[in-house]
């Protein structure tokens, strides 16, 4: 079966006062658990203009983290942010911290309109406690808040490339899903409609979610996973946001 795609998307959602509405019911406990326990625990957040000390101290941790991951695509962050000659946007960073040791950090960019999380790296679990909430899903909150805080009417998060579980990975998609991102079409490229490419489920060798290329519009509302009987558990979660992404099965066995 031949599925058209684009190369890349885009991730969008709504500000509100209550960010957790538009989680998952198991993200939004466990933010609400971890707030409560917040100032017990020590942590701490702090969401302030991009400085070239948060840079210093940041970046290793960026390279270190993300460069792990598969087709890790890393960025010079200070030749994009405040060593740019032109910047189009305000530069922001937030940084996550119990008992005063740093566990991640994000840079985002500003314009009129939205906050956009540009850049971002965190240990996976916590040093001390049983907070529920991971350092990752504390921080989308807090960037959520100041966001509001700040009157933006949206976040973004990311371009990301398609083809899940080959240029991306499908754990990504999940986690961007369960926080309430939208996928689309990058903006810059929805007026010329970017190159439709197409992906051939009969010949994916990997488990792979393809995400569709819209008919209509820049939303992207359906995907493809390609995956086998014994996997599919695997993947049971991308079936829990029909609202934000609607999935169909295709089996490679």
């Amino acid at each position: 079966m031949e599925i058209p795609y684009a190369a890349k998307q885009i991730w969008r959602k709504p500000t509100s006062e209550y960010p957790e509405q538009f989680y998952s019911k198991k993200n939004a406990k466990r933010i609400r658990s971890t707030l409560a326990r917040a100032d017990e625990l020590n942590v701490v957040c702090e969401f302030t203009p991009l400085s070239a000390d948060f840079l210093d101290w940041f970046s290793p941790m960026y390279v270190d983290l993300i460069g792990k991951k598969k087709n890790a695509n890393l960025h010079d962050l200070y030749t994009k942010t405040l060593g740019s000659s032109n910047p189009t946007y305000d530069f922001w960073s937030l940084t996550v911290m119990m008992n005063n040791h740093r566990l991640g950090g994000a840079i985002i960019f500003a314009n009129a309109e939205r906050l956009m999380i540009a850049y971002r790296a965190f240990l996976p679990k916590w040093p001390e406690g049983s907070l529920q909430a991971s350092p990752s899903l504390y921080a989308e909150y807090m960037i959520a808040k100041n966001a509001f805080k700040l009157n933006k009417q949206q976040i973004s998060h990311g371009k990301d490339r398609n083809l899940f579980g080959q240029n991306s990975s499908i754990g990504q998609l999940i986690y961007k899903l369960s926080v309430g991102y939208i996928p689309q079409l990058p903006v810059a490229t929805v007026a010329d409609r970017i190159e439709m490419l197409t992906f051939e489920t009969s010949a994916a060798i990997e488990d792979t979610v393809v995400l569709h290329y819209p008919s209509t519009g820049d939303k992207i509302t359906e995907a493809t996973l390609v995956t086998s009987r014994l996997n599919e558990e695997k993947y049971s979660q991308l079936l829990h946001y029909p609202e934000l992404l609607k999935v169909t099965t295709v089996y490679r066995d």
